[in-house]
């Protein structure tokens, strides 16, 4: 079934996005990729390229929150299933088939102060993504209060390994983080 207008220019933008960054993607740009007529941008997003990053956002939140859930529930323990969630996307980085979307963190960096719709969109995915986390760690025996704080600890720490590893072009960062999350996990 062929994509829409709407859904080709979201998942566009969220790969130039990857690519380029916020301020290095133009609407001229996202048209010609996605090859979309003109004036669907417009048509579909009235707000412009910053509403088109909400949605390339939110998209990413989705693609990535499907992906966490499926990797978390191959594992009984919170421990076990996000040490290998973590080096599954290890693996992924030296494939070179690490997940290609909305680069959250960056556009966070990027866009924080400039856009309160963007850091709003982001801010809602990582939560979004720690909640996910954070419930499996609590359906391993932690209290829900306990299990938010250390979903919020690992995710930083994926979050900047991630970041890291494009940096030195080497997953051992996140392998280092898969690790230490039995440490974190010890009751």
């Amino acid at each position: 079934m062929a994509k829409s207008t709407k859904t080709n220019m979201i998942e566009t933008t969220a790969r130039l996005l990857q690519k380029q960054g916020f301020h290095g993607t133009g609407l001229n740009e996202i048209i010609q990729v996605s090859g979309s007529p003109k004036g669907s941008i417009y048509h579909h997003f009235p707000g412009g390229k910053e509403e088109l990053a909400v949605a390339a956002i939110e998209w990413t939140k989705e693609q990535v929150r499907a992906y966490l859930s499926h990797q978390l529930e191959k594992a009984k323990t919170a421990n076990e299933a996000i040490a290998r969630l973590i080096d599954d996307s290890a693996n992924q980085f030296d494939e070179g088939t690490y997940f290609r979307g909305v680069p959250v963190i960056a556009l966070t960096l990027e866009n924080a102060a400039a856009s309160v719709a963007i850091r709003t969109a982001c801010k809602e995915a990582f939560e979004d993504w720690e909640s996910v986390i954070a419930k499996k760690i609590e359906a391993s025996g932690f209290s829900r209060r306990h299990a938010a704080e250390l979903a919020s600890v690992i995710h930083a720490m994926m979050q900047g390994a991630a970041a890291i590893s494009f940096a030195k072009e080497s997953s051992d960062p996140l392998r280092i983080v898969a690790a230490q999350v039995n440490r974190l996990l010890e009751k």
